[in-house]
């Protein structure tokens, strides 16, 4: 039995309350709270906390959307209650707060667990605090690194340890979150660590051959898992759980989705789809006008050539500024590949290095290990006046590559070689260097702030030259 759901329902036998709200249900149970909205037809947004209000994440992996009025029907049942778009049906268990989702033929695309569909632990927040004055520095694969030196910590608020689980269907088949080394395609029966890492592109985005999606809306260390016990996404550090379901049916329209809620991918300049030219690193000005000139000479196509590393002065690690014994006249070498038809990209680092170091300190800008706070929008915007802009994109600098995004990894020297066959070692060592300087909500958040400030601010400063950013470690939200 079916019946229209008025502005409240409750059951004598349910735990969960439910009221009806703008596209969408609030339902609580005590403490708890469970929203459930239509974003649109076909976008379902669900967030939970176990205790107080609803409190975001702040990634800014979602763009602010106009708020919409989805047309909805709903209805409830004995021990159900259920919202309809005209492409899908939600229904939730008022016993457990577990949701199902089914396209407008009523056939099920997915359940939450029925009997345990999301859980929550607290975990203490800590702040590290650094003295990088008597820090050390380390020669890695990843170039010099200042290594950690952690006065104290102290605690500055609390957060939740969550995990959303999920019962997939038979046969069912799961796609995405990012690119690893495991070499999976679907990830049925796996388990994944999604954390940022030189080798790793960590996505919190699933992909079925149900013809949904899913979008984690999360800046924690996360583990996925398939097994026998578990089937679901961990997340070590949230303020809530707030995850996007995505319906197609097709993948080209869950991707559709995806844009409408992180931002679509801006085509790129025509140069870009040309051939790359990269090495290393070019030591000098005539290194890098002797390899142009014999691809001009040899009439062999080249439309961009790449800077790396080291054009600045001595150890002065990811210092935005060139060496003037290597690179005397930058804005002459870069307007002379221009005149020879070729752009010039040019790799910079989130490490403030000499004068560059001292006034972001002094404005409270660096967190530690010499990366400046790319969170900051103050900070980012002098990352780019001060220096990025003065010193290096004035003088004609085409395009980026920024460099070291993820920014801090704990195997980039020889321990790699003791854990490199252990996958849970690896992410426990390196999601606590990285929460340790970036906070355990904002583990996976660095590259998507960062590249952020890069293109806003170059935006303020030029029309005339699209932002385009090559960089290794991905969030959702970073191609727009």
């Amino acid at each position: 039995m079916t019946f229209s759901l008025g502005p409240t329902v409750t059951f004598a036998q349910s735990a969960f309350k439910a009221t009806k709200v703008s596209n969408g249900l609030v339902l609580r149970s005590g403490s708890k709270i469970l929203k459930v909205e239509f974003v649109e037809p076909a976008i379902v947004r669900v967030r939970s906390v176990p205790d107080g209000d609803f409190k975001s994440n702040e990634t800014h992996v979602c763009m602010p959307l106009p708020e919409r009025n989805v047309k909805l029907d709903f209805a409830g049942g004995s021990n159900f209650v259920s919202l309809k778009s005209k492409q899908l049906e939600v229904r939730v268990i008022l016993a457990t707060g577990s949701i199902a989702y089914y396209d407008s033929k009523g056939n099920t695309l997915l359940k939450e667990d029925q009997q345990k569909p999301r859980s929550f632990e607290k975990v203490e927040l800590l702040k590290s605090n650094y003295n990088d004055a008597v820090s050390k520095v380390e020669k890695t694969a990843n170039g010099d690194q200042v290594q950690a030196n952690i006065t104290n910590k102290e605690k500055v608020g609390s957060a939740w340890h969550a995990e959303q689980n999920f019962s997939w269907q038979p046969g069912e088949a799961l796609y995405g979150l990012g690119s690893h080394q495991e070499n999976l395609m679907n990830l049925r029966g796996t388990r994944q660590y999604l954390y940022q890492h030189n080798l790793k592109k960590s996505m919190p985005v699933l992909m079925s051959d149900m013809g949904y999606g899913l979008l984690f809306d999360t800046g924690s260390a996360m583990i996925f898992r398939d097994e026998p016990e578990k089937h679901g996404m961990e997340m070590l550090a949230v303020n809530q759980i707030d995850y996007y379901f995505m319906y197609g049916p097709e993948f080209d329209q869950v991707i559709h989705q995806f844009r409408t809620l992180t931002g679509k991918v801006e085509i790129p300049p025509k140069f870009m789809f040309g051939y790359i030219q990269s090495k290393e690193r070019y030591r000098n000005v005539h290194d890098l006008d002797s390899v142009l000139t014999r691809f001009r000479n040899n009439n062999i196509p080249l439309d961009v050539i790449v800077q790396d590393w080291q054009y600045w002065k001595g150890n002065l690690w990811g210092y935005k500024k060139f060496d003037e014994a290597k690179f005397p006249e930058p804005e002459k070498m870069i307007s002379n590949i221009h005149e020879k038809n070729a752009h010039f990209m040019l790799s910079i680092w989130p490490q403030v290095a000499a004068e560059e170091e001292k006034e972001m300190s002094a404005n409270g800008y660096v967190l530690g290990r010499k990366i400046y706070d790319a969170f900051n929008p103050a900070a980012r915007k002098m990352y780019w006046d001060q220096y990025v802009n003065k010193n290096l994109f004035s003088k004609g600098v085409d395009c980026w590559w920024a460099d070291s995004s993820e920014p801090v990894d704990y195997d980039w020297s020889g321990k790699a070689n003791d854990i490199a066959g252990n996958p849970l070692v690896r992410f426990q060592k390196n999601v606590q260097v990285m929460a340790d300087l970036l906070g355990d909500l904002r583990v996976n958040l660095f590259s998507l702030h960062h590249a952020m400030g890069i293109y806003e601010n170059q935006r303020l400063t030029s029309s005339t030259k699209r932002v385009v950013n090559l960089t290794r470690a991905s969030y959702p939200g970073m191609q727009r």
